[in-house]
């Protein structure tokens, strides 16, 4: 992939087809079809600064389904996501790859080498605003490596911190300078590579088709605004009720973000 980026590319559109697959395999929607929302961050960089593709992804709890109704979904088994994730991941390769012994030989020794799937972390339910904007701002804005992590550099060698996922032991990695900007200059993007996508819901081209449920929590972010103009705060200095002089109203990235909390959807759902 570092040679090939197109195969990012390629791999990043089977997110959506992969936890739709998990989603709608679940009980809970007894047997309906449903479309969630996915906004996923493409990282290069491990914490040794190797080539590492991987995903930091939010995904909605719940979906449309296929009448453009909000279905919520708090539960799903995310470890079924490994094998999937797997199996999709390496489908959509095999099929890019030239076809020769040699790349088929390489697709099944990746499948047998990793029985379990391929490694899936899931945290837990972001349940308020903020902490969903910690989170993206957090991924979005990520270097390949953090200042704080550098240790030393005496002109010649730069050492640094790296957590080991494995052990969870903190260790320290030296590098010749070349090498350390070498090693940071292989995860600058190529000029107009997308690392931010939204899929599902969150899609340019499916604002149109899912206006319905759009407008639906809209009309609730309004009815929040009435209740804050109904619930005006004293001034703590002379108590007389302090006046609101302007309300925002809701851009694009905060109405996503209202349909990424499952809680924040119930306490949308309060009507007046």
């Amino acid at each position: 992939m570092k040679d090939d980026r197109e195969l990012i590319e390629i791999v990043s559109k089977e997110l959506l087809t992969v936890v739709k697959n998990v989603f709608n395999r679940c009980y809970a929607l007894k047997g309906k079809k449903i479309t969630p929302g996915i906004t996923c961050v493409l990282h290069t960089f491990g914490e040794d600064l190797k080539f590492n593709v991987h995903f930091h992804s939010l995904i909605t709890c719940g979906g449309v389904d296929e009448n453009g109704e909000w279905v919520p979904l708090n539960f799903f088994f995310y470890e079924g996501l490994r094998k999937v994730w797997q199996y999709h991941v390496l489908t959509a390769v095999k099929k890019h790859l030239p076809k020769c012994s040699e790349n088929t030989a390489f697709i099944d020794a990746v499948f047998k080498t990793h029985p379990d799937g391929f490694y899936v972390y899931a945290k837990d339910t972001v349940t308020n605003n903020t902490g969903l904007l910690r989170y993206i701002a957090r991924y979005v804005r990520h270097p390949a490596i953090a200042q704080s992590r550098i240790m030393d550099f005496d002109g010649k060698t730069v050492t640094f911190i790296c957590n080991k996922n494995e052990d969870k032991k903190e260790h320290t990695v030296s590098m010749p300078v070349q090498e350390f900007l070498l090693a940071i200059a292989q995860h600058i993007p190529p000029k107009g590579f997308q690392l931010i996508k939204h899929l599902g819901v969150y899609a340019n081209k499916s604002r149109r088709k899912y206006a319905s449920v759009i407008s639906m929590f809209r009309k609730r972010v309004n009815w929040i605004q009435k209740r804050l103009l109904a619930n005006t705060p004293k001034c703590k200095v002379c108590g007389g009720f302090m006046k609101v002089l302007e309300i925002f109203p809701p851009t694009d990235p905060p109405r996503h973000l209202l349909l990424s909390s499952y809680r924040g959807q119930q306490k949308l759902s309060v009507s007046a």
